[in-house]
Formats: C-alpha cells, sequence, structure tokens
C-alpha cells in the first residue's frame, strides 16, 4: 500500500453525532479514508444540526480517528438571526455567487486553511458540498474532492 496522504477535508458540518443520512454519509466515509490517510478535519458548525453546547463532545469523538479537527461558528449573515438571514437573501437577489457562498464563508476558517497548508503537506482538497469549494482558491494547485452537491 501507499504512503498515507494528507487530506483536508471542508465540511460545511460536523458528522458527530451521525442523527441523520447526510451526517451519517460524511462520518463514515470519513471514518474509512481516515483508516488509510491523515485527515484535517475543518468545518462550520450549523447550530440548528448541533447545539455549540455539544461542539466540544462531537470534535472529541472525531479527533478518534482525524489527525485534527477545527469547527468554525457560522460567521455569514444570516448565520443567527431570521433578519440576519432574510438580508442575506435580499442581498442575494443582485449578487452573482449562489446563497450558500456567503452563508458559508467563513474568515476564521480561511485563515485556519491557509495556516494548515503552511504546515502540513496537504495532498488533497475534500469539500463536502459545493458552498465549501469556495476555499479551494486557497490551494488552487491542489487536487480537490466534491464528495456531495
Amino acid at each position: 500500500m501507499s504512503e498515507p496522504l494528507d487530506i483536508l477535508v471542508l465540511s460545511h458540518l460536523v458528522p458527530w453525532p451521525p442523527t441523520s443520512g447526510v451526517l451519517a454519509r460524511c462520518y463514515n466515509l470519513l471514518r474509512e479514508v481516515a483508516a488509510h490517510h491523515r485527515i484535517y478535519l475543518y468545518a462550520v458548525n450549523q447550530e440548528v444540526l448541533l447545539p455549540a453546547a455539544a461542539v466540544g463532545a462531537s470534535v472529541r469523538h472525531m479527533e478518534t480517528i482525524c489527525e485534527e479537527v477545527r469547527v468554525f461558528p457560522l460567521a455569514g449573515a444570516g448565520a443567527h438571526s431570521r433578519l440576519g438571514a432574510a438580508s442575506l437573501l435580499a442581498r442575494n437577489l443582485v449578487s452573482p455567487l449562489p446563497y450558500s457562498v456567503p452563508r458559508f464563508y467563513s474568515p476564521d476558517l480561511e485563515h485556519a486553511v491557509i495556516e494548515l497548508l503552511g504546515r502540513r503537506p496537504i495532498r488533497i482538497l475534500q469539500f463536502e458540498t459545493i458552498a465549501m469549494a469556495q476555499y479551494g482558491a486557497l490551494a488552487h494547485d491542489l487536487p480537490s474532492i466534491l464528495v456531495h452537491q
């Protein structure tokens, strides 16, 4: 078997606990790949799927299969209120970007990706959804995989 690769997985959700189909799919794929490669899971947390109080336990569990796990709160407008969501939707009417791009943008995540790319020999970027592909521009020379649309 070949040498393990360092793979950065950028996810729009924290896959533990796997309480729905998309979470179970993401978790099981990561678990299987992590058996052969080093996974760096960087995710934004959607509190509707995982309350902020449960993030620590989820990170601890994911650290049993991943080399590194970092979770970032949704920072975009609309992340925490109905008014903010309405504002994001209204601005989206005149934006060339899909709604999910600003929704899942996090400056903290962007900085963390840059930092990781500087300290680890990441070989593959895996995007768990198309909205996370916006971070691919930070490492346009690396092969990338879009797992879920």
